[in-house]
């Protein structure tokens, strides 16, 4: 298991005044939001959490101006990572969206918005994963 490393650099591009910094971290399991959000605040972000994908709409709508990257888990009770992906790229498919799930890509078997690439980090993943997810995403 790889050891959480005391010091890190922030992810590249996530520094400046004028650069959105805030992760919107989505998961009903309230053990994956406290570790991704450890995991996040070590790269330099900012975190606002939701439980399921209603609630992440919502917070998404309010604080989209402030929200640089939506990580969202997929097996969710009130409205799936699939429908909450639908949701926000039916307003804005310049966000960056990235799949946090213990599935496989292969269980789902579909394309979450046609033409948007979207990672997909399955768990258990490492911070350099994380991390390396993200400058991928923020390059693009």
């Amino acid at each position: 298991m790889e050891e959480f490393p005391r010091r890190l650099r922030p992810v590249s591009g996530s520094t400046g005044p004028n650069h959105k910094k805030k992760v919107l971290i989505v998961d009903d399991e309230p053990a994956n939001i406290v570790l991704l959000q450890a995991m996040l605040h070590a790269l330099g972000f900012s975190v606002v959490a939701a439980h399921g994908g209603r609630e992440a709409f919502q917070l998404w709508t309010k604080h989209q101006d402030e929200i640089c990257l939506v990580l969202t888990d997929m097996m969710m009770p009130d409205m799936n990572g699939a429908e909450l992906i639908s949701a926000i790229h039916g307003q804005s498919r310049s966000v960056n969206i990235a799949v946090v799930s213990g599935h496989s890509r292969a269980d789902y078997g579909q394309t979450l918005t046609p033409g948007v690439t979207i990672p997909w980090l399955q768990k258990p993943f490492t911070l350099h994963q994380l991390q390396g997810t993200i400058r991928t995403l923020r390059a693009s």
